[in-house]
């Protein structure tokens, strides 16, 4: 989709606005344009020329219109979403849960679990918060491959401390620890989303546990998980295994887990109808064959293009053509 003038103009101002927010001490010491061109990835000689933009309506870089491409990438990475025909969020339980226990971990600097199945919309909803309250929001999205230097690293790039490879791993959680101790100072009140924790092997929790430890009451802390993964932790916290006792005290027990429902038939007929898919047919069809919100979204938003593309509504036909044919190939 091509931009517009207007969206072009916008994505700028909201760049700034971040620049403003994120500069903490107003001085550029903490967060500058030229920290977010490294960020974004956008060279700054852009990010200067597209600020010029706004005055003299022209997006241009030495007499050549700067891409599209450099404003979707600052639009992604300051959380402003250009408007979107096929799928938008939308206020489920699910989202909602998460939400509350989003702003009571960050407003208090407390713990909080979230507990659900693949697709159930813990990593769309969190990214969601960052993008709403981006100060000191930082979400580090786990992988079964880091090696327990890699992770430390990536904490740290994450939330802006630079890292070099001289640098042990005490040493780059020290900077860690310093960095998200001074947001907190500073009143920004951090928190650090672990997002996937089922693909962290237990001494990865090691280093989570330690940051916790010297951070608690000034960095509010939240993982999300599978409902399998939380019952190989209580196993183990059960058995005394390693350090899951830890691991298990400081982020699950008690009031800090939140488990999420299941998605059912009516919030499915809900969102149908909100996205403007009527055809009770289709509904029905949807109803008995998604499990969870990512499917969801995969069957709305592949429906709504078929029906854009062949003009024509989304009804039962459009259904079979676009579903039940692939299963008989």
């Amino acid at each position: 989709m091509k931009l517009t003038e207007d969206q072009k103009a916008t994505i700028v101002e909201r760049m700034q606005e971040y620049v403003a927010h994120m500069d903490i001490t107003g001085d550029s010491k903490t967060y500058s344009r030229n920290r977010l061109a490294k960020d974004a990835k956008v060279n700054i000689a852009y990010i200067d020329a597209m600020i010029t933009g706004l005055i003299t309506g022209k997006f241009v870089f030495n007499n050549t219109v700067i891409k599209d491409l450099y404003f979707n990438r600052i639009a992604k990475f300051i959380g402003y979403e250009l408007d979107n025909k096929y799928w938008r969020a939308f206020e489920t339980e699910q989202y909602l849960d998460i939400e509350n226990d989003f702003i009571e971990a960050k407003s208090g600097s407390t713990t909080k679990s979230i507990i659900g199945a693949t697709g159930s919309g813990k990593t769309y909803a969190i990214q969601k918060m960052r993008d709403k309250y981006p100060m000191g929001s930082f979400i580090i999205t786990c992988a079964n491959d880091f090696n327990l230097r890699d992770f430390i690293r990536y904490i740290a790039i994450e939330i802006g401390v630079p890292v070099s490879d001289e640098m042990s791993q005490s040493r780059i959680r020290r900077a860690i620890e310093t960095k998200l101790k001074f947001l907190a100072e500073c009143n920004v009140k951090p928190i650090l989303v672990f997002d996937e924790a089922e693909n962290l092997k237990l001494a990865a929790w090691g280093r989570i546990k330690a940051l916790y430890d010297s951070l608690k009451g000034q960095c509010a802390f939240m993982v999300l998980g599978t409902p399998n993964w939380h019952r190989k932790i209580k196993n183990m916290n059960d058995t005394e295994k390693g350090i899951a006792p830890q691991i298990y005290s400081r982020f699950l027990a008690g009031s800090k887990t939140k488990f999420l429902g299941e998605i059912d038939s009516s919030e499915i007929s809900n969102i149908c109808k909100e996205i403007g898919v009527n055809n009770q047919y289709v509904i029905n069809r949807i109803c008995k064959t998604v499990t969870n919100y990512r499917d969801l979204n995969d069957t709305l938003v592949s429906l709504q293009r078929a029906a854009e593309i062949q003009g024509c509504e989304i009804d039962l036909d459009l259904y079979k053509r676009e579903f039940e044919n692939l299963n008989t190939i």
